[in-house]
């Protein structure tokens, strides 16, 4: 009985620590089976039980080649919110790493890393 109550304590303090107010995901928007991908998703949730605002910024990609649907967000109380990231075609052929980056406020600050391949060029 010992161990499981350290066990427990244990990922109880463990959860305190690495908690995080918001969680970002993006992933790639829905498109046709012979299309390349240009649109990304971009979903943010506030686990909070108060309104938050984030501001959302695409980081690694050249200027002009891309396009977000907002770069400001309001989230609700326990809310979430989609927006889109639209890539340029006309971007050169390759393998391009960026990072989006959303910050809220209250100082809190997070990333989530992505690669786009380029096929025009």
């Amino acid at each position: 009985m010992a161990p499981f109550a350290v066990f427990s304590a244990a990922m109880f303090i463990w959860g305190l620590w690495t908690y995080q107010p918001y969680h970002i995901v993006v992933g790639r928007a829905d498109k046709q089976p012979d299309q390349t991908v240009q649109d990304y998703r971009i979903a943010v949730s506030n686990k909070l039980y108060r309104p938050a605002e984030l501001h959302v910024r695409v980081q690694g990609l050249p200027e002009g080649s891309y396009h977000l649907s907002a770069g400001d967000i309001k989230l609700l109380p326990a809310g979430r919110e989609s927006l889109t990231l639209s890539i340029t075609q006309n971007l050169p052929r390759g393998l391009y790493s960026f990072v989006v980056e959303v910050s809220a406020v209250d100082g809190w600050t997070g990333h989530f890393n992505i690669q786009h391949f380029s096929e025009k060029g």
